[in-house]
């Protein structure tokens, strides 16, 4: 292991980053059995946005979807899933690859890392928003930023701007 300066996280060779110590977050300790929720600190939120002060939000609603047993539907872990890291478009047809890291086929927790979290991404799963937030959508300016939305018909009219922002730049894929 090697300390990571800075922080009270160290680098574990075997996986990715693993917090010192407890988190206060009850859900983090007990998420899925026989997963150490540490490992997977912030690996989906790390992929999801490079937004530092967002990173709290997005966690927050991914571990809103896990205390409701809802899938995740995590873009990152689906790219992951397909093979395809530049993959801009996600299509319906990607949601159907047969993967344990595919998140919008399988609840809980991808069965291992997709990337390497960095502590601010860990710091945000650790200590994130209290909310009641359960989806996102990239925002169709294409700052990095999202739109949370608690609930689907919200959710879905996000993405509509966002599909619709997709295709005047013709971004298919």
């Amino acid at each position: 292991p090697v300390p990571v300066e800075g922080s009270n996280y160290i680098l574990d060779v075997d996986t990715v980053v693993i917090a010192i110590g407890q988190s206060p977050n009850p859900l983090i300790r007990q998420t899925t059995p026989g997963l150490n929720t540490h490992k997977w600190g912030g690996i989906i939120v790390e992929e999801e946005t490079n937004k530092d002060d967002e990173k709290p939000l997005v966690a927050a609603v991914y571990l809103n979807r896990l205390r409701k047993g809802m899938c995740l539907q995590a873009d990152p872990t689906l790219r992951f899933a397909v093979g395809d890291f530049g993959l801009r478009r996600i299509l319906n047809e990607h949601k159907q690859v047969e993967s344990p890291y595919n998140t919008y086929l399988h609840r809980g927790l991808p069965p291992g890392p997709i990337c390497l979290a960095s502590p601010r991404s860990i710091d945000a799963v650790l200590q994130n928003y209290d909310c009641d937030f359960l989806y996102f959508c990239a925002r169709e300016d294409f700052s990095g930023y999202h739109n949370f939305a608690t609930t689907l018909a919200e959710h879905l009219r996000n993405a509509e701007r966002y599909h619709h922002a997709l295709n005047v730049r013709k971004i298919f894929r």
